[in-house]
């Protein structure tokens, strides 16, 4: 791999001025195309071979006129009238007009019309039906009708906008969470590198690649539907990869110039090297989050495959267009005083760095050191036997957000369970008196525990089907809800022996709780996919199948406490007045996933940039602990910087409104930082020491039969192979 490399890096360095006109060129060309021809976001659930999603089928093959979407529009006084006042019938009409008048809306219904009115008479619920589901709405008309909405009230009446059509708008972003990780990026490479060139070029390629990933992103969503999160996931992972797979190659690079190594040689020879370690973390970070398509979700595959693509940019973008601009800039990715400095094997080894001090003082006493992280770990993992998956409500917008004034006025009006409707897809094809076996049905499901309210059928044209909306005693987050779900569902048999109609349960309650649930079952097949193939890349990357068990483990017990930090923050509402999150909240059931996938790759950047150093020795020769010490005394200074940016990358998302943004920013920005510090610097060079020579020893069998891949570059860089190669070495 590093010969291949090495050549890659050789001619993008003869033809640099080319290859960074093209890549600028390439992006240019692409965010023009996006602004001209950008396709719309779809967030289209299908949970394909769910209970919701058969009744969905269902409705739209028979009853096509009620399987579309709503929203609703929430009437409230607040001077203490009626909405039977004159002024205030007169402001409800206005608003209900209104209503009719926007595009794509099929039909509008009055407070009074449904029968939705408070007991006293103070809040009313109007309806606004759509002829296709929610995600297939415009978005321009989904943002006319929470233009309705009124800070202000007119006449003495407030409205507010909910339900599922509104929930397809999302929240404005901005580049605020992306201007604070690049700035922090910025101040953390300035004092990594001591010079602004070499500082700004991570940076360069970071924004580069991002650019042309989210650009390509909504060109894509003309021929494929893309989640609307899609290029938020896409942007947060591949700016921070990104950054610091550059990042990894300038440090190695200025190591080379140190070393006395020309310019072009060392661009060369850092891109073999430690590009090596950077397309093999890649590969395992694209395997990692395309290995979502085996879930069998659709709308998550689409995440997967974007974010994996948004990392190959950056693999390639790394290999080619930073060893040109590194040639580029000469000597100036220098300190200046280091310029200056001649060339010294002292220079290079940093005897006494504060990285080498600290990674003695580990393997000084690594059991002590192994026990210890373990014990942090785990306890930190702990929280994690309490997760409980779901959907968090609007309760868990931010305060005045007009679809959580909906959602608490309608809860405080009418009850929680006004806000989880359960529907019914009753199929009477099969009985005989329709009118009594719906009514048996009817009967048997308003006697289900936890079950409050049963609404009026309605009856399609051909009399085969009819819906039901079954109302809970709680709200959609609630255990409670679930529990109800389970039981209507569970009644099946019995209702048939009563002489009752076979009936499916749909509606955004049911479709959220049963991603849930498909989410939680695919969690383990998912984990065992993505475990093996990593274990496969690293026993090929390192010829040990020791070392891959301890990778495997060591990134477990990361991912492990960030899910235990994420349960303790949002479940139990630890710190989460400090993040603006008004706790409990459910983890959102698709983020463990996600999450996993994400940070299984992303911890593969550190793990193999520090184990292909300490290869580097052993292969050279080197003792397991003088190789260890090397190792993480030259790798800490670089994991460490690239963990500051990676946290500040995603720590930024943090600030965002949305709780589900929140939960991403939380997540990942502990996961890195459990992973750089506790893990990548306790852990597993305790591990290494403790393990020895042991952790080093691979099978004669298998020996022969593996491929060496020498990601670590030690056929380049070892004395007696060097002369074999060719490329730039002139002096510049």
């Amino acid at each position: 791999m590093a010969g291949v490399l090495f050549r890659l890096a050789s001619g993008a360095i003869r033809r640099r001025r080319l290859v960074v006109v093209a890549w600028l060129a390439l992006v240019v060309v692409a965010v023009g195309a996006a602004a001209g021809w950008s396709g719309p976001t779809s967030d289209a659930l299908r949970i394909p071979g769910a209970e919701s999603q058969f009744a969905n089928d269902l409705l739209a093959e028979r009853f096509p006129e009620v399987a579309g979407s709503s929203a609703q529009l929430v009437f409230r006084t607040v001077d203490g009238g009626s909405l039977d006042d004159p002024a205030a019938q007169a402001e409800v009409e206005r608003v209900l007009t209104a209503a009719a008048a926007l595009p794509d809306v099929v039909d509008v219904s009055g407070p009074a019309e449904i029968g939705a009115v408070s007991a006293d008479g103070t809040v009313g619920i109007g309806q606004v039906s759509y002829g296709v589901t929610a995600s297939e709405v415009p978005l321009e008309s989904a943002e006319a009708l929470l233009e309705l909405a009124t800070d202000q009230p007119v006449d003495g009446v407030a409205v507010a906008v909910g339900g599922e059509v509104p929930a397809m708008v999302a929240p404005e972003l901005g580049v605020t969470s992306e201007l604070i990780g690049l700035a922090v990026a910025l101040v953390v490479l300035l004092i990594t590198f001591g010079s602004l060139l070499a500082a700004g070029m991570p940076l360069l390629t970071g924004v580069l690649g991002v650019t042309l990933t989210y650009s390509a992103i909504y060109l894509v969503a003309n021929v494929v539907d893309l989640p609307s999160t899609t290029s938020t996931l896409a942007v947060m992972i591949g700016l921070a990869v990104g950054i610091d797979y550059a990042l990894f190659i300038v440090s190695r690079h200025r190591e080379e110039l140190a070393a006395g190594h020309p310019v072009d040689r060392a661009a060369a020879i850092a891109t073999a090297t430690a590009g090596g370690a950077v397309v093999f973390a890649g590969l395992s970070v694209i395997i990692a989050i395309a290995g979502l398509a085996v879930v069998g979700i659709p709308f998550l595959s689409a995440m997967g495959f974007a974010a994996a693509g948004g990392v190959l940019v950056a693999v390639v973008m790394a290999i080619t267009l930073t060893p040109a601009l590194l040639s580029l800039g000469g000597r100036r990715v220098m300190p200046r005083a280091a310029r200056l400095q001649p060339a010294s094997s002292e220079n290079v080894e940093g005897a006494n760095t504060l990285s080498v001090r600290w990674a003695a003082a580990v393997l000084r006493r690594p059991v002590v050191a192994l026990v210890a992280s373990a014990l942090v770990l785990g306890a930190l993992s702990a929280p994690v036997l309490d997760l409980r998956l779901g959907f968090p409500d609007d309760r868990s917008l931010q305060e005045g957000n007009t679809r959580r004034v909906a959602f608490e006025t309608v809860e405080d009006a009418f009850g929680a369970g006004f806000n989880a409707p359960l529907t019914l897809a009753v199929d009477l094809s099969g009985t005989d008196d329709r009118d009594a076996a719906l009514a048996t049905t009817v009967d048997r499901v308003a006697e289900v525990t936890g079950v409050v309210a049963v609404l009026d059928p309605i009856v399609n044209a051909a009399g085969d089907t009819a819906i039901v909306a079954v109302v809970p005693s709680l709200g959609p987050a609630a255990p409670e809800t679930e529990a109800v779900l389970a039981d209507l569902r569970a009644m099946q048999a019995d209702l048939r022996e009563a002489g009752g109609a076979p009936f499916t349960v749909t509606g955004l309650t049911a479709t959220n709780i049963d991603t849930a649930e498909a989410l939680g079952d695919a969690l383990v097949p998912f984990l065992l996919l993505v475990l093996g193939l990593m274990m496969v890349l690293l026993v090929l990357a390192f010829r040990s199948i020791v070392v891959a068990i301890k990778a495997v483990i060591a990134i477990l017990l990361s991912v492990a406490a960030s899910f235990g930090v994420l349960v303790a923050v949002f479940q139990w509402g630890w710190l989460a007045d400090l993040i603006g999150v008004e706790a409990p909240l459910p983890v959102i059931p698709f983020l463990p996933i996600i999450m996993f996938a994400i940070l299984f790759g992303l911890s593969m950047d550190y793990e193999v940039f520090i184990l292909s150093r300490v290869r580097e020795r052993i292969t050279a020769g080197d003792d397991p602990a003088a190789a260890t010490l090397h190792g993480l005394g030259r790798s800490a200074k670089v994991i460490t910087a690239a963990a500051l940016i990676m946290i500040a990358v995603f720590g930024s998302f943090i600030a965002q409104p949305d709780p589900t943004i929140k939960m991403f920013g939380v997540g990942l920005a502990v996961a890195v930082l459990l992973d750089a510090t506790i893990v990548r610097m306790v852990f597993v060079p305790a591990a290494l020491a403790v393990l020895g020579t042991r952790a080093w020893r691979l099978p004669p069998r298998l020996d022969r039969v593996l491929p060496d891949l020498d990601i670590e570059g030690h056929r380049l860089t070892h004395p007696s192979d060097a002369a074999s190669h060719t490329g730039p070495t002139a002096a510049r």
